[in-house]
């Protein structure tokens, strides 16, 4: 069984996490190193455990947002449809407001800006929700046997 390690900020702390030498196709596949796939459920865990490191915390982030970026993050599942579509509504709503509300074009461009990365992860995720649907439906249409 794995040695189970307290979350920390030590950048030396990953050296604790290495596999032991007897698990070469575990080591192979990179399942016991922090971030890698099949980390998270590796023996002993759920897969729903604390993050042990801010490493492997930042390493799925940045799993998200490289997905969310390139279009491969989708579900089909309804409730993550709809936080990811809540999520984009409220990122995507104080740029829109900003941007719609009557006010001098030199306040209008520094508000914009501000809210502009917000506004930009608001749109992905809108985007993301909305090209899930549309493979939802193309999805459901293309069953054989399925008639609407």
């Amino acid at each position: 069984m794995s040695k189970k390690l307290k979350p920390t900020t030590d950048p030396t702390a990953i050296e604790h996490a290495r596999p032991s030498m007897g698990d070469e196709d575990r080591i192979e596949r990179g399942a016991d190193w922090p971030g890698a796939a099949g980390f998270r459920t590796r023996a002993g865990r759920t897969g729903l455990d604390p993050f042990d490191s801010f490493l492997e915390l930042a390493h799925e982030w940045g799993l998200f947002f490289k997905r969310l970026f390139t279009g491969r993050l989708t579900t089909r599942q309804p409730g993550r449809l709809a936080l990811l579509g809540a999520a984009g509504g409220l990122l995507l709503a104080p740029w829109v407001l900003v941007v719609a509300a009557p006010a001098p074009p030199g306040e209008k461009l520094a508000a914009g800006l501000f809210f502009a990365p917000a506004g930009i992860v608001g749109m992905a995720l809108v985007a993301t929700v909305m090209a899930s649907l549309a493979d939802n439906r193309s999805h459901h249409r293309g069953r054989a046997g399925h008639s609407r």
